[in-house]
């Protein structure tokens, strides 16, 4: 359910922003590159926020005990990812530090779900 809000959200997103790229009237090497980074990587990343904040949702709804805690956590958690990949992009970064930020967020949630886990089973 998560991968297919985001991926909602992302279309609605990039219709508003073709709308509005057409009317500024602007050239083909521009409309090419904006093509590429709203339809498939804008697309993708917002799949990945759907992704995230479904896992915590579904956590949440498994968890009665934490169940709000939960919740509020996955929409913080969403739109934190969301906005570093913005604020990437405003600052002309490019792709891959959108990419290493990723894979940074990817081990760090890892690392806190093995250490998370280890207590536990302590």
């Amino acid at each position: 359910l998560g991968l297919w809000l985001g991926l909602g959200l992302a279309f609605a997103e990039n219709a508003l922003y073709f709308f509005n790229f057409f009317l500024s009237g602007n050239s083909l090497p521009i409309l090419a590159f904006a093509i590429f980074t709203r339809i498939i990587i804008a697309t993708l990343a917002h799949g990945l926020y759907g992704v995230v904040m479904g896992y915590y949702l579904t956590k949440a709804r498994f968890n009665r005990r934490m169940s709000i805690r939960l919740d509020i956590f996955a929409l913080v958690a969403s739109v934190i990812v969301h906005g570093l990949f913005n604020i990437f992009f405003l600052v002309s970064w490019g792709v891959w530090s959108v990419m290493l930020l990723a894979l940074c967020f990817g081990i760090v949630l890892l690392w806190y779900n093995d250490t998370k886990n280890m207590q536990v089973r302590a």
